[in-house]
């Protein structure tokens, strides 16, 4: 299986997962098992809820339904020569880490 195709990903779990994280609810999330391409069966990993979530990966803004439950989110682009460039959808956090806001691109 494809684990950067964006039908690999299970969004019903995935979308249930952030919610229950952004409103302070401590989630297990499943291991995955690379080499098998499964899941492990009965075996999760417990994560409390803390204050910041950091969703990250090529397909983390790919889905539509999820965008709802960002409030921040920060981009990093990677040319052909290695030069980083980054944009953000928040004003103010761009002005802080010295980014291009996505409102200006």
């Amino acid at each position: 299986m494809d684990y950067d195709a964006p039908h690999a990903i299970d969004i019903e779990l995935l979308e249930r997962h952030i919610r229950d994280y952004a409103t302070c609810h401590a989630i297990d999330a499943p291991i995955y098992d690379f080499a098998q391409h499964l899941r492990v069966r009965d075996r999760h990993e417990h994560i409390a809820a803390k204050s910041l979530l950091i969703v990250e990966g090529i397909l983390a803004l790919h889905f539509a339904r999820l965008r709802p439950q960002q409030t921040q989110r920060i981009g990093f682009c990677v040319n052909c020569c290695g030069i980083a460039t980054a944009w953000c959808r928040c004003a103010e956090l761009s002005c802080r880490l010295g980014l291009r806001s996505s409102a200006a691109r």
